[in-house]
């Protein structure tokens, strides 16, 4: 998601006895579901402890995004806007960011991005984090590329994008060593796409230290059990056999009620349902953060929004 020109940044527990019998949890598992794994929200800047409070955790991670119109607002966008608030909002958090692989005025162009074109951009971004103290970051680099709606949308170039993601990985780590880079893939909801996109897209272990999903509620919704377990559970058994075959963790960057479109909009059983997966999984996920931002079809903050599924979101995390 966040498909804004710029990606703006400043956007983005106890329950009754009532509500614990409304999504199917015993007094024991709700006093048991808490969440294990890195856990947080995106677009929090203005609002963090409000948030924390609100949900009744402290956030394991923070996530946000860079700006991706232009390789200059790309860069500046560490200097200016991450650089002065990322001390005070990180405080023991996880960091992680979202940074294009190329700006929309660089759209498409891995080759030149593999030849080194690129270098010094993508050099200042990892100086900047480096000095700032975030050399150890998670880069969720060119996020949801198997989709065709950004700049660094693979678009059937699958060794152009890969070289492309190698060289910038090599690049940032010669500057910061220690940061965490995220392969991002989108959701792919037809035909097992997925694992195309595992066996083509994936650059190699050697630059990814996270398998990453954005992962929401639409295209089918997730509204009963047999399409959760038809549809989801499958998607979601692939990817973490994937991270788990090339030693990797899985993040969820991005995960979310959907648009009323294609979506579940206020659908409870989707939040409980990605619980359990985490739950599951939970020493397999680097971490996750839901998608609080934007449009009010996928808030669960202000909860009057989608009212269910903020209730049942409340009460687990």
């Amino acid at each position: 998601m966040r498909k804004l020109s710029v990606r703006s940044t400043v956007k983005r527990v106890a329950a009754t006895a009532g509500l614990a019998a409304t999504i199917g949890l015993t007094w024991t598992n709700v006093a048991l579901a808490q969440p294990t794994w890195p856990s947080g929200m995106s677009c929090y800047w203005q609002r963090l402890e409000t948030l924390e409070n609100w949900r009744g955790s402290r956030f394991g991670v923070l996530h946000t995004w860079s700006y991706h119109d232009t390789w200059a607002n790309m860069v500046s966008y560490f200097a200016r806007v991450y650089g002065p608030v990322q001390g005070r909002l990180r405080a023991g958090r996880l960091a992680a960011i979202s940074v294009p692989l190329v700006p929309n005025e660089s759209r498409g162009q891995f080759w030149p991005c593999a030849s080194g074109a690129f270098d010094h951009h993508f050099r200042q971004i990892a100086t900047h984090l480096r000095n700032q103290g975030s050399g150890d970051a998670i880069i969720r680099l060119g996020w949801e590329a198997n989709g065709t709606w950004f700049a660094w949308s693979i678009n059937g170039n699958y060794d152009g994008y890969k070289a492309c993601f190698r060289r910038a990985v090599q690049v940032m780590r010669s500057v910061a060593p220690g940061l965490r880079i995220e392969w991002p893939m989108n959701r792919e909801t037809y035909a097992s796409k997925y694992q195309t996109t595992a066996s083509r897209a994936y650059p190699g272990d050697d630059v990814v230290d996270i398998v990453g999903l954005s992962y929401y509620d639409m295209w089918p919704a997730a509204t009963s059990e047999a399409v959760w377990n038809s549809s989801f559970q499958p998607e979601l058994n692939f990817w973490a056999n994937f991270a788990r075959s090339r030693g990797k963790k899985l993040g969820f960057g991005e995960w979310g009620l959907g648009y009323r479109r294609g979506g579940g909009f206020d659908n409870p059983l989707y939040i409980q349902k990605m619980f359990e997966f985490f739950r599951a999984n939970a020493s397999l996920i680097a971490y996750e953060s839901y998608f609080n931002c934007e449009s009010a079809e996928f808030l669960v903050f202000p909860e009057h929004l989608n009212p269910r599924a903020a209730r049942v979101y409340q009460t687990l995390w």
